[in-house]
């Protein structure tokens, strides 16, 4: 099973958060993710940006931004934080909890 598509069936995620962030060349593979759609993303990634996305399924909460420098946020989950950065390095890294 590849990463697009255990992504593209929502319903298996309908508990989950999904966290994703990238920065420099990613854009190059992020946009090569296209299970995103179907999370609810539309966001376009420029080259050498920064990129974080948070999606909530249980809540249907979506959070997507994209910088020209490094982005850090935090996510409330129930009484604890989960702190997202862009990454430093050419990668694209997704998290499911």
């Amino acid at each position: 099973m590849t990463l697009n598509d255990y992504f593209k069936n929502p319903r298996r995620l309908k508990n989950k958060i999904i966290v994703i962030s990238a920065k420099d060349e990613a854009s190059r593979h992020i946009s090569k993710f296209t299970a995103g759609a179907a999370l609810g993303l539309k966001m376009k990634m420029k080259f050498r940006a920064s990129y974080v996305a948070v999606i909530d399924m249980k809540r249907d909460f979506l959070y997507e931004r994209s910088s020209d420098s490094k982005i850090e946020c935090s996510y409330k989950v129930n009484s604890k934080y989960i702190d997202i950065v862009s990454i430093t390095h050419i990668i694209v890294r997704i998290i499911v909890f």
